[in-house]
Parts: structure tokens; sequence; C-alpha cells
């Protein structure tokens, strides 16, 4: 799971390296660390658990002091523009500490979920925050609906429009439908409570397996598959570029949205809709 690039990014030399992530994760490390408007930070994801690869983000949810949006402001730009110059996609969510404690705060319960596995792997920064935030009193499926709600939304408008996408926005929707089905099966886990180590990606797609079936699993195989197909003609064309070729994966990968489609609808109607018992 991760970037889909363009061939301009990927004859230019713009799919990051390895050890760039290193640099990016350090700089965001001493950064936040360094920073009084920070109160607590927690890197998310594959960079928190040591799976990241060319293809990854570096996601990291910031809780600071309101007084000092300013620096705040300062520290965040800085890292943007550090990683920028290495083609590392960085993803800062920043979140006033005031807020965190009320119930308008935009971050979830599967969301908070999965930043608390962060926090387990290794991705705090300086004081753990997750205690400061509101948690809502509402029926647990309910952030898992609108979180499926609105993935089905800007999927189905995306395949209406993808053709009049720019570049960006084209490479950017088709991370976005690859990614959709992985995402949802992580959302529904936490919704079914089924007892899991971590959130990694090798544990999902195993729990995910052992809950679903029919249909719902194979789509969601299927779209796995095309991401995995993705990421090694992507590391052919980063030794040797090749635009036919590559023009040809991404067809590839393109082919695959209705699919991704499909899955999201299907978990719409006969998952979230029928309330299926959980595992």
């Amino acid at each position: 799971m991760g970037k889909v690039f363009s061939w301009k990014e990927v004859k230019n030399g713009q799919v990051p390296k390895i050890t760039s992530y290193d640099l990016v994760v350090s700089r965001v490390r001493r950064d936040l660390e360094n920073s009084s408007a920070i109160v607590g930070a927690i890197l998310c994801g594959s960079v928190a658990q040591n799976s990241f690869n060319e293809r990854s983000d570096v996601d990291c949810l910031v809780v600071y002091n309101h007084p000092k949006r300013e620096e705040l402001t300062k520290v965040l730009h800085g890292i943007y523009i550090f990683a920028k110059k290495l083609y590392v996609p960085v993803e800062l969510i920043p979140v006033d500490s005031e807020i965190v404690s009320t119930h308008m705060h935009h971050i979830g319960l599967p969301m908070l979920t999965h930043i608390g596995y962060a926090v387990e792997n290794g991705g705090l920064i300086k004081r753990n925050p997750l205690p400061l935030f509101f948690h809502r009193d509402k029926k647990e499926a309910d952030d898992v609906a609108n979180y499926v709600r609105n993935k089905l939304r800007r999927i189905e408008k995306g395949i209406t429009s993808m053709k009049t996408m720019d570049t960006n926005d084209y490479h950017r929707f088709l991370q976005k439908a690859l990614e959709a089905p992985m995402q949802i099966a992580r959302q529904l886990l936490w919704w079914y409570q089924v007892d899991m180590v971590d959130d990694k990606k090798n544990t999902v797609v195993k729990k995910y397996s052992e809950i679903a079936s029919g249909k719902e699993l194979e789509l969601f195989i299927k779209v796995l598959n095309s991401d995995r197909e993705y990421f090694e003609a992507l590391k052919m064309q980063v030794k040797k570029p090749s635009k036919d070729e590559y023009k040809l994966a991404i067809e590839r990968v393109e082919k695959i949205i209705p699919y991704t489609l499909e899955y999201i609808r299907l978990i719409a109607l006969s998952v979230l809709t029928n309330n299926r018992s959980r595992a």
C-alpha cells in the first residue's frame, strides 16, 4: 500500500530512497521533541512499525498548545520542506490540545485504536497525548459507517471524474482506490473487536481473512494483489525506466478501481446495513 507515482516522478528519479525515510523520521522526532508548542506526537503506520517501503508516507499525529500555533506552523513547515527535497510524502495531523478534550475533534475511535498500536510500536514523541482525547458517547458502528460512506462517495465521484483530473489528482486517486479495502478491513476488525497484537498489514490480512468470506474476501484479495503487482512493476521501473511499460502498469491499476467500488458497496450493503454479527 502507498503512493502511486506519475511517469514524470519515475523518470526523474523522484521515487524516495529507503535511507531518506530514516532522515525524515529523525527530523520529525528532533523538531517535535524540541518544540515547546508540542504537547505530544505519535508517528503512525508503517513508519512506526518499521515496515515502510518506497511508497510509504510519514504519518504523525501532533497535539499542540493553541497559544503557540505560530511556532507550530513554523516547525511543521520546516519538516514538510525538508521531506519534499527527499521526495518523502509526509502527513502531519495537528490537533489543538483544547479541542481534543471536546467532542469537536475529528479523530474517530477506530483511528484512536490505530494510533494506540503506534504508541506500542515505538511511535511516541514526547508525552502520550491519547489520554487527552474525548471519547464520543455514540454507537460504536457510527465511525465505521461514516468512514465507509465517505470512501464510497469518493470512489464513485473519482471514477466519474478520473479522465478530467490533473496528473497529481489522478495518481492520488489511484492510490486511494488501492488502499481503501485495506483501510476498511482495519476498521471492520476494530468494529468486530477482533483480538490483535498490532494492526500491521500482514496482521490485518490474516485476521480479516478469518472473518470475511465469499465475494467480500475475493474482492479484497484481488485489490491487494493488484497493489502488490504495481509495487513490483515500480521497482523494475526504478532500475530501468520505460514509459510504455509503466503506462501499462498504471492502466492495470486503473482497471482494478471498479473492484474497489464493488468491495466498498458490498460492505455498505451486506455488512453495515445488515449489521452482520461480530466474529
